[in-house]
């Protein structure tokens, strides 16, 4: 596994700095064309497919009006969530005056001064905190519905366990941990079915 991991890491790598130069843009519009066309599609994606059964999910965001709008705006319009603060503002202010989740509310982000950048710093440095922490313990923060899906994989695997049979012979995954899988002694984390999934993407 040591060695796959390094392979893919730099695979990984590899595959985004191509892409990024491939757009031909700056830094900062590359990144956010990456997020857009890459990013935003799996978040949203694991996201709405989680919930979209027990009811309707829309995301404005994604509208192509909404997206045009942002990859109108120059760099630092969008630096530091300054448009999205700003446009909260306007479309409803007594709700952009209420605190995000773990975060200060958009009110800040769309003003200036002194005392809003000091709350904004104090929020990247609580985040800097938590990553490095991670890093040290070998833990990661999965994304949102990512156990609700997780548990429905398992399910689907130990019933249909023909689903795996393209990726059994590659040699990836250990015969041991996927048979533990399939037994039930061993609950996968969210983060090894996903790359499962990427597995099975690529052999079907």
């Amino acid at each position: 596994m040591s060695e796959f991991s390094r392979w893919s890491r730099d695979l990984v790598i590899s595959e985004i700095v191509e892409y990024l130069e491939s757009t031909g843009l700056d830094w900062h519009s590359a990144t956010d064309e990456f997020y857009l066309w890459h990013r935003m599609q799996r978040w949203s994606g694991v996201v709405n497919t989680a919930v979209c059964q027990e009811r309707a999910v829309t995301n404005p965001m994604l509208d192509p009006r909404f997206i045009a709008i942002a990859r109108g705006l120059p760099a630092r319009a969008k630096y530091d969530a300054l448009f999205l603060g700003r446009l909260q503002m306007e479309l409803d202010a007594d709700l952009g005056r209420r605190p995000l989740d773990g975060r200060p509310p958009p009110q800040v982000y769309a003003n200036g001064g002194l005392s809003n950048f000091v709350r904004k710093r104090s929020v990247s440095s609580s985040r800097i905190v938590r990553k490095v922490w991670q890093r040290v313990n070998g833990s990661n923060r999965l994304p949102a519905a990512s156990a609700h899906l997780a548990r429905g994989l398992v399910q689907e695997f130990r019933s249909r366990p023909e689903l795996l049979s393209p990726i059994v012979g590659l040699g990836i995954l250990s015969p041991q941990w996927m048979d533990q899988v399939m037994d039930g002694s061993l609950e996968p984390s969210a983060s090894a079915l996903s790359m499962v999934m990427n597995i099975l993407a690529v052999a079907n």
